[in-house]
């Protein structure tokens, strides 16, 4: 399968997102396949089959970051316009407020839950196909703990961290905002005007737990993007041979105009220790 980057998406890759996620994977990938001792044909069908598992996660990505994108982009943009006066009136007694985002953020909020809690649960096909069962991370607390001791007794302690630390973290309230959104009626609160002291209008966002929602929806999304930049490395390492290594690439020498994170070399030769995940707390970047 050939990837089309369409420039709607104004992103080449330059981008993190491209150069990672999307080439990354893929050159990984085929180092995976092309140290397989199978026929050519069987090597193309697993290909293809992982292709299609995969492109299902870059399109809830790509949907969960538009989201994140225009959602900013309507606060901001709301922003400007009150500090600058142009959707502001005044009455005697009220001032009012000419334009109304409510309805757009609620709308852009539950576009963007949707999208990253189906972009990482939808990692688990990716994983499952390669061979590693990631689904106990989505599971409740009880069945959490049972299948992170079956990870680590299969010698992923490094990843059963990982998933310690991102779910505390973050990943059990994205999906309990979800399904507080889906199923408990749970609504995004209202915008609110507050005046200021020299007479103007300011804006308070809506939080979502405590958080501006603006805010909120970037740290999630880029959690989420390193969560399945982070996940399916590791995946491929332990896919690949002992002699064989995946290596970060430190970030002062990544090339700009194709910034991966990620080579492939062989152990003997460099003598590295294979690359594991470490929680970021910030996420993507």
């Amino acid at each position: 399968m050939k990837w089309t980057i369409q420039k709607a998406l104004d992103e080449g890759t330059a981008k993190p997102f491209i150069a990672r996620l999307m080439s990354g994977m893929m050159e990984l990938r085929d180092h995976y396949l092309n140290a397989l001792d199978i026929s050519h044909r069987e090597r193309e069908a697993r290909r293809l089959a992982f292709d299609e598992l995969y492109e299902a996660v870059l399109n809830e990505m790509f949907a969960m970051r538009k989201a994140a994108k225009t959602l900013h982009t309507l606060v901001e943009g709301h922003r400007a316009k009150l500090l600058s006066g142009e959707i502001v009136g005044r009455q005697r007694n009220a001032i009012e407020i000419h334009e109304a985002i409510h309805h757009d953020l609620r709308d852009l909020l539950s576009r963007f839950l949707n999208s990253a809690v189906r972009a990482a649960k939808s990692l688990q096909k990716v994983t499952a196909h390669l061979g590693l069962d990631i689904g106990g991370f989505f599971a409740n607390d009880a069945n959490f703990e049972r299948r992170m001791t079956v990870l680590a007794s299969a010698g992923h302690e490094p990843l059963v961290e990982y998933f310690r630390l991102a779910r505390q973290d973050w990943s059990q309230g994205l999906i309990d905002r979800r399904n507080a959104l889906e199923h408990e009626g749970w609504v995004l609160p209202d915008v609110k005007y507050p005046p200021t002291p020299e007479g103007g209008v300011s804006m308070i966002e809506p939080p979502v737990d405590g958080v501006p929602v603006s805010q909120w929806v970037a740290a999630m999304c880029r959690h989420v993007l390193a969560f399945v930049e982070n996940t399916l490395a590791y995946t491929f390492q332990t896919m690949l041979s002992r002699g064989v290594a995946i290596v970060e690439i430190p970030k002062s020498r990544r090339d700009p105009s194709y910034p991966q994170r990620f080579r492939v070399t062989l152990r003997a030769v460099e003598g590295v220790a294979p690359w594991t995940p470490q929680y970021e707390p910030q996420g993507f970047e």
